[in-house]
């Protein structure tokens, strides 16, 4: 191979993978909604653009570094840029994309999830009135406000069990333990 040749090669993959950073950095939410998630691995974390682009810029960065620096050709040059490139892309799936997947599914709530918990009154439920609870998540406190499910007061303080949602308003119930 010409020594120009493998050069372009490796400033081909640094030059995408820059240029894919920026076109998804600015566009990605539109890029994603006209494709349909026809892109999105749910079951292959270690196939994300994090850690695909992320190796091949690596490949191509290593290359055009070891080759202008080191005067690196070759096979020798391949061979290690390709090493550099795994290590990049395995790096960043264990540093980035594995805590952030859990991350994700963790954090996600839906207001439907709140039948059936228990929650702590803060605002004096009136019987026919609006009041206020807490709900202690993993993720920090919610407040919500709420109504009596019996049209039965419910005091400051109190414990109750969330029976229904019904719109933004949690239906509860006084609840004793």
């Amino acid at each position: 191979m010409r020594r120009d040749a493998h050069i372009e090669l490796y400033w081909s993959f640094a030059i995408f993978g820059v240029i894919f950073a920026l076109v998804s950095l600015l566009f990605g939410d539109i890029i994603g909604d006209w494709l349909g998630g026809v892109l999105h691995f749910d079951h292959f974390d270690f196939v994300s653009p994090v850690t695909v682009v992320g190796g091949a810029t690596a490949f191509g960065a290593c290359g055009i570094f070891l080759n202008r620096v080191f005067d690196v050709e070759g096979m020798a040059l391949l061979v290690s840029s390709v090493l550099f490139a795994v290590v990049v892309s395995a790096g960043s799936y264990f540093a980035y994309v594995k805590p952030m997947r859990k991350a994700e599914s963790s954090l996600g709530f839906s207001i439907a999830e709140m039948e059936g918990k228990i929650v702590k009154v803060t605002v004096p439920i009136p019987a026919d009135g609006l009041g206020e609870v807490i709900y202690k998540s993993p993720t920090g406190i919610l407040n919500f406000t709420a109504v009596s499910f019996d049209n039965v007061d419910i005091p400051l303080g109190s414990d109750a069990i969330v029976v229904r949602v019904a719109g933004k308003h949690l239906k509860v119930l006084a609840f004793q333990i």
